[in-house]
């Protein structure tokens, strides 16, 4: 289908979740506003993930979707979803871009109404609920540049730098200020955030492992150390701590927002393939990042202070993530600690010298 360009008036993105995919999705959004910079933008994302889009002036409008809503019967989700699918109906979209391409948004695009629908064509019903396919983005591409293939067919004027954009509320700032000042940690003084957690416990690098190099940050360097994560983290938090034998504070069920002021205040971020981690490359931090079940061609920090330690190849990487039969002798805890003290160290020596030293 040929895209009258004059026919754009009003746009729709769907980028359900996660927190790494919203934060990658910005150059995508930026593209389309300068493309289409009279047009009204509109993104749906999951509610819980509002406050990653904090600050973004290049949408007009965030649809939130509230399907996770627990201990309501399902005809209530069903009927909250219609509602949904009804109040976008409303806004009479000319186009809708699917940056998510899921069966759930894949109907949204198609009940739309809108008379452009452009998604991958990668599942057979996508054929009917899209009427506008790209190119295949093709392998060894990161997800940034994945999601800016799918709006090629608009001829986009993409930006010359695909930056990421991640912003936070004065309220985040000082609740976070307050808080590192009763854990006795002083305006200017070098700390690092360490996020031990993922998704699924075999994309995490074992505590042991986290715990030395915990260890060393605070031996070596004099630097501070900040675990975070959410409460159900705290079992892997406490085995990291135990293991550095040093100190730590720890920061639990921070939201989304107070996280983002946390690491702004840091000087280096230490975590897995994980959400966080991209929220720390957005705000432009130092990190080191630990890779194993996913390709970290496609989801490796987007920034130049990004540094990668990647586990020792396997037949089986990158994996579906839907589980690990080599559990708990998995790819991440054969990541050798050497590499990370390593990739720690390029970091921390512009900063300051080693303890000890002149």
């Amino acid at each position: 289908m040929q895209i009258d360009k004059n026919d754009i008036k009003r746009i729709l993105v769907l980028r359900y979740r996660s927190i790494g995919d919203i934060v990658l999705a910005y150059p995508t959004l930026e593209a389309l506003r300068n493309t289409y910079p009279d047009a009204r933008i509109d993104l749906v994302i999951d509610d819980v993930f509002k406050e990653v889009c904090h600050g973004w002036t290049i949408v007009d409008h965030l649809f939130l979707s509230t399907r996770n809503r627990e201990g309501i019967s399902k005809l209530s989700k069903l009927w909250n979803e219609l509602k949904f699918i009804w109040k976008v109906q409303r806004e009479r979209y000319n186009l809708v871009v699917d940056l998510h391409c899921g069966p759930r948004s894949a109907m949204l695009a198609f009940l739309s109404l809108a008379k452009y629908r452009i998604g991958n064509k990668l599942r057979p019903r996508n054929k009917v609920l899209y009427n506008i396919f790209p190119e295949p983005a093709g392998k060894g591409i990161h997800s940034v540049d994945v999601m800016l293939s799918l709006i090629a067919p608009l001829n986009p004027v993409i930006p010359k730098k695909k930056n990421l954009f991640f912003a936070y509320n004065k309220e985040n700032r000082a609740y976070i200020n307050s808080l590192l000042e009763r854990m006795g940690i002083g305006e200017g003084e070098k700390f690092t955030v360490v996020h031990p957690g993922a998704r699924v416990d075999f994309k995490m690098l074992p505590p042991r492992i986290m715990g030395e190099v915990v260890g060393y940050i605070v031996s070596e360097f004099g630097s501070k150390v900040m675990l975070v994560g959410s409460d159900t983290e705290i079992t892997s938090i406490s085995e990291v701590a135990q293991a550095s034998g040093r100190k730590c504070g720890v920061a639990t069920n921070l939201s989304i927002g107070q996280l983002a002021a946390l690491m702004d205040r840091s000087e280096m971020f230490l975590g897995n393939d994980s959400g966080p981690m991209h929220i720390a490359s957005a705000l432009g931090k130092p990190v080191v990042a630990f890779f194993g079940p996913s390709d970290p061609v496609i989801w490796a920090p987007w920034n130049n202070k990004g540094k990668v330690v990647n586990a020792p190849v396997m037949e089986c990487m990158p994996c579906d993530q839907k589980g690990c039969h080599l559990v708990p002798e998995h790819c991440m805890s054969k990541i050798e600690v050497g590499k990370i003290k390593r990739a720690v160290a390029s970091i921390l020596n512009k900063n300051r010298a080693p303890v000890g030293e002149d």
